[in-house]
C-alpha cells in the first residue's frame, strides 16, 4: 500500500532547528528541469514508483489517498508507463494523471502531492489563521486539529511510527491550509507526510450518554502518517 510503504523508511532523530530558511534561501528549480532518470514503470505499484522518482530527484511527495474499508485508490492501482531516463518530472506527472484519471497532483511549498481525485470537501483544504509552532510531529497535528473548526469530523490522527522525541520549529505569518503546514514541515525539515482520508468517519459508539444510553459519533476522516528522508530540493 503506498502510504504504508512510505511509512516504513527510516525515521532519524534531529535536534530542534529553528526554521529560519525559505524558498527564497534555498534552490527553487523549475518542474520540467529536472530529469527523472532510470525508472521502472511497467506493471509498477504507485509508490514503487514515487521511491524511485524520490531517490532519483530528491523531490519529496506526499499523498493524500481516498480510503475506506472498500477503497483504496491509490494503493490499489497499478502503473504501467513508459517513463525515459531524459524526460522531466512534469511530463511524467501529466502523462500519469492522463493515464490515470483517479491521480492528481499539485505544487506546494515546493514539495509535490500526489492525491486521490474525488475526495469531498477535503480536510486538508482547512484553512487556518497565521500561527508559529515549536514541538513533536504528535504535537503539530494535535496543534493543526485544534485550529481547525471546519474539519468535518473534528479530528486528525496519527498512525504508524514517527521520532517522538524530535522539537520542529514553524512560522506561518498569514492563513495556510492544513495540506500547505504539512508541506511545509516537509520543506523545511524532510518530513515526509501521507493522508488516508475516508469520505466519512466511523460511526463509533460513546457510552455514557443521557440516561445511561449509548451515544453513536464519527471519527475523524482523516489518518496521518510520517516518515523521515532528505531536505529535499524545491520545485516550481
Amino acid at each position: 500500500m503506498v502510504l504504508k510503504a512510505f511509512a516504513k523508511m527510516t525515521i532519524l532523530t534531529i535536534a530542534m532547528i529553528v526554521s529560519q530558511s525559505s524558498e527564497s534561501q534555498r534552490a527553487v528549480v523549475p518542474l520540467n528541469s529536472v530529469r527523472v532518470g532510470a525508472v521502472a514503470a511497467r506493471n509498477s505499484s504507485l509508490s514503487h514508483l514515487f521511491s524511485q522518482l524520490s531517490e532519483n530527484t530528491n523531490i519529496a511527495f506526499c499523498f493524500e489517498n481516498r480510503k475506506s474499508d472498500k477503497t483504496d485508490t491509490l494503493g490499489s492501482l497499478s502503473i504501467n508507463l513508459s517513463i525515459n531516463p531524459d524526460e522531466d518530472l512534469q511530463t511524467v506527472l501529466i502523462r500519469l494523471a492522463r493515464n490515470y484519471p483517479v491521480v492528481a497532483w499539485r505544487i506546494e511549498a515546493g514539495t509535490i502531492v500526489i492525491k486521490s481525485t474525488g475526495i469531498k470537501d477535503d480536510p486538508l483544504d482547512a484553512m487556518i489563521k497565521p500561527f508559529s509552532f515549536k514541538g513533536t510531529v504528535k504535537e503539530f497535528v494535535e496543534y493543526l486539529n485544534s485550529r481547525v473548526p471546519g474539519l468535518l469530523a473534528g479530528v486528525l490522527s496519527i498512525s504508524s511510527a514517527y521520532d517522538s522525541k524530535a522539537v520542529y520549529a514553524l512560522d506561518f505569518k498569514s492563513d495556510i491550509s492544513v495540506g500547505g503546514a504539512l508541506s511545509t514541515l516537509t520543506r523545511e525539515y524532510g518530513i515526509r507526510w501521507g493522508a488516508d482520508i475516508r469520505d466519512e468517519g466511523i460511526l463509533v459508539q460513546i457510552p455514557g450518554g443521557a440516561e445511561g444510553k449509548t451515544d453513536q459519533a464519527r471519527t475523524g476522516r482523516v489518518t496521518l502518517m510520517f516518515s523521515r528522508g532528505s531536505i529535499p530540493q524545491l520545485v516550481r
